[in-house]
């Protein structure tokens, strides 16, 4: 071990040791050392500290097998499987905390961290991450209602989408905040992209009311609203998306889009072309030979977050690379033909946890070589070298079936 890496264990040692003394003295987090206790949500009962409302109880659902995976997609998808939706609920904290370490935390009046309104990385069975913490930001006043919706990656245009937007409609569900412009505050991550405010559009939610979360972020309402963390997150292998949060998506920019009225190709190929990761080593191949199977190319980064519902509702075939904009499957009519394209070093899960729900024909083809075109790239950012004569077979066999 390092010398640095020795300094540096220690240092961590002492701070936790030190917070976990303070947990132990008089006084709040609010002034020094971390939160004094936890509890999760569904453990309070006194309605002056929490009012819990579940409206969807946790469930198992069956995943199908895929078309064509493989390895090592095959581990998951060449049978079919199980996984657990998560209850869907919400709840409403007066004076309620949040602390904007990591993708956020909630402590409620009493100085109690909530863990299960609280997602850490933290490994599980493990103490959580904010009780280790020896000082907390300074805090600031909210007056009104605060709605947390950030959570684990919303930065990420996948999680955004389907881990994300969901969480207004559990707020909606809440009943006294039905209207979400009754709230005053809404709490999103550090930056916004366009399609997050696309998203606010379509919500009717003024951008003025949104509080950008950051790590020095130590805010109290007179009233928090926090849904739960419902969708999978980092652990699309344990759980599946909730129909209700795929539907309120799909609803949400499908419904009234101007641009479903316009003609779109029901072939398309996405390109990743203008990405620093996961391009395509031999593009220009896969290209020509799909083309000549009507397929059309699309950049996603010259369109709307409403352009690219319609193009994904339209298609009946879809050749793509692994990446964020996946999610936008969401918008794909049952029966579509996903074909997705992976490096031998990332071969994430994510579409095989919706991909029963919205009916997929689903096809996982894995390049048989790394191309690392930076050394120093790292694992998981490698562009996909997969045979350009392989893919275009697996493309025309899918479409015979079709």
């Amino acid at each position: 071990m390092s010398l640095n890496n020795l300094l540096t264990d220690t240092a961590r040692a002492l701070r936790t040791g030190a917070a976990r003394i303070a947990a132990c003295l008089p006084g709040s987090s609010i002034q020094f050392g971390p939160p004094r206790r936890s509890a999760t949500s569904a453990a309070i009962t006194d309605p002056l500290t929490l009012v819990r409302c579940s409206f969807v109880a946790a469930r198992t659902s069956v995943r199908p097998a895929a078309e064509l995976a493989d390895p090592p997609l095959d581990q998951w998808m060449a049978q079919p499987g199980h996984a657990t939706v998560k209850e869907i609920f919400a709840a409403a904290i007066p004076r309620g905390r949040y602390w904007g370490r990591f993708h956020g935390y909630i402590i409620d009046r009493n100085d109690a961290l909530l863990t299960d309104l609280s997602p850490t990385l933290t490994p599980p069975g493990q103490r959580h991450d904010a009780l280790d913490q020896l000082k907390l930001p300074p805090l600031q006043e909210l007056r009104g209602t605060a709605a947390m919706i950030n959570t684990l990656f919303a930065n990420n245009y996948h999680h955004w989408l389907l881990d994300t937007v969901p969480r207004f409609e559990w707020v909606r569900r809440l009943g006294d905040w039905d209207d979400l412009n009754k709230i005053d505050h809404f709490i999103l991550p550090k930056k916004l992209w366009p399609h997050n405010l696309q998203t606010l559009d379509r919500l009717g939610i003024d951008p003025a009311k949104v509080i950008c979360s950051h790590p020095d972020l130590h805010v109290r309402a007179d009233c928090l609203l926090v849904p739960a963390a419902t969708e999978p997150a980092n652990q699309p292998l344990e759980y599946d998306y909730t129909p209700e949060g795929l539907r309120f998506v799909r609803d949400l920019f499908l419904n009234g889009n101007p641009f479903l009225e316009k003609k779109h190709p029901a072939r398309i190929l996405i390109s990743r072309e203008r990405a620093q990761a996961r391009r395509l080593v031999q593009a220009d191949r896969i290209y020509d030979l799909l083309a000549g199977q009507g397929f059309e190319k699309i950049l996603l980064e010259d369109h709307s977050l409403q352009e690219q519902a319609a193009l994904f509702h339209h298609a009946e075939c879809i050749v793509m690379p692994t990446g964020g904009n996946l999610a936008n499957l969401v918008f794909c009519r049952p029966g579509t033909i996903v074909i997705e394209l992976f490096s031998p070093s990332y071969c994430p899960p994510f579409t095989y946890a919706f991909m029963g729900e919205l009916g997929l024909r689903y096809y996982g083809l894995v390049a048989e070589n790394i191309s690392r075109p930076h050394p120093d790239s790292r694992e998981g950012n490698e562009d996909i070298d997969i045979d350009p004569k392989r893919l275009a077979t697996v493309v025309r066999q899918a479409l015979k079936q079709f």
